[in-house]
C-alpha cells in the first residue's frame, strides 16, 4: 500500500440524498470534499426505496423540529427542483372520510397542520364526488401542498452541484474498520482499492441509512449508534492510494 498520505478537509461515508445534499452544501462553501460509498453507484440503500412523496408536514407535533425541516425542506426542494429542471409534482393529496366518526377527526388534522404553518382545505363529500367520483367518502382535505418528487434524479442534481463544485465521489469504498491511536482514529477503507484513513483536525460526516453503522462508537465514542442512523462529525485524512471512482 502506497505511503502517499491525501489529505481532505471533509469526508462524508454515505452517498445517499442526506449524503450528497450535505457534500454539496460544504463544498459550495469552498471545503474540500470526498464522499466514500460502499456501493457501485450512489442512492443505491434507503433512498431508492422510498415513496418519492414531498410531504407537506401536516402530522408533525407543533414546533417540533421534523415540522419545521419539513414545511422549511419542502419549500426548499420544490426551488431547488424548479430551477435544476430536476422531475417533481405538487400533485397535492387527498385526505377523506369515509364516515361520520372518521369525519369528526378531520377538523383535528387540519388544525394541528395549521399550527405547522400548513394549510388544508376542507372539502364536503358532495364536492369529493364531483370532483373524485371514483372515491366514496363523508368528507375531506385537501392538501395542496403535497407532491411527488424524482429522488434519482434528485440525487444526480446533487451529484453534479457536488462534482462542479470540486468534490468527489469515490465508489466502492466501504469504511470497514476503524482504530483509535494516539489520539486519532484510522478508517480502513475497503473495496477495489483498500485505504487508510487518519484522524486529523478537519470534518468527517457519516450519513448513514436507517440501520446506522456499528463502527460509530469506534469513531466518537460518545455517540451512540442507532438504528435510524447518524449524521456524525469527526475528522480525517485519507492515506494511500484513491479508490476506484468509475
Amino acid at each position: 500500500m502506497s505511503q502517499e498520505c491525501l489529505e481532505a478537509q471533509t469526508v462524508v461515508i454515505g452517498a445517499g440524498v442526506v449524503g450528497l445534499a450535505v457534500a454539496r452544501a460544504l463544498a459550495q462553501k469552498g471545503h474540500e470534499v470526498i464522499v466514500l460509498e460502499s456501493g457501485s453507484h450512489f442512492g443505491e440503500g434507503v433512498s431508492s426505496r422510498n415513496s418519492e412523496v414531498i410531504h407537506a408536514g401536516i402530522y408533525y407535533p407543533e414546533n417540533s423540529l421534523k415540522a419545521r425541516l419539513c414545511v422549511e425542506g419542502r419549500r426548499q426542494l420544490y426551488e431547488y427542483c424548479e430551477r435544476q429542471a430536476v422531475g417533481h409534482r405538487k400533485c397535492g393529496k387527498w385526505i377523506v372520510a369515509t364516515s361520520e366518526q372518521q369525519a369528526a377527526k378531520l377538523d383535528d388534522i387540519r388544525q394541528g397542520a395549521a399550527r405547522n404553518g400548513v394549510s388544508l382545505e376542507p372539502v364536503s363529500g358532495a364536492e369529493l364526488a364531483a370532483r373524485c367520483p371514483e372515491l366514496t367518502a363523508v368528507s375531506g382535505l385537501w392538501s395542496p401542498e403535497t407532491g411527488i418528487v424524482d429522488s434519482h434524479a434528485l440525487m444526480l442534481s446533487l451529484l453534479g452541484d457536488l462534482e462542479r463544485a470540486g468534490g468527489q465521489l469515490v465508489l466502492r469504498a466501504p469504511v470497514e474498520a476503524v482504530a483509535s491511536e494516539q489520539g486519532r482514529h484510522r478508517l480502513t477503507v475497503a473495496g477495489d482499492a483498500p485505504v487508510p484513513l487518519r484522524r486529523k483536525t478537519w470534518l468527517t460526516l457519516q450519513a448513514w441509512g436507517h440501520r446506522g453503522w456499528p463502527g460509530v462508537g469506534k469513531v466518537c465514542p460518545k455517540i451512540r449508534n442507532h438504528a435510524s442512523g447518524w449524521l456524525v462529525a469527526c475528522t480525517s485524512v485519507i492515506a494511500g492510494g484513491r479508490p476506484s471512482t468509475a
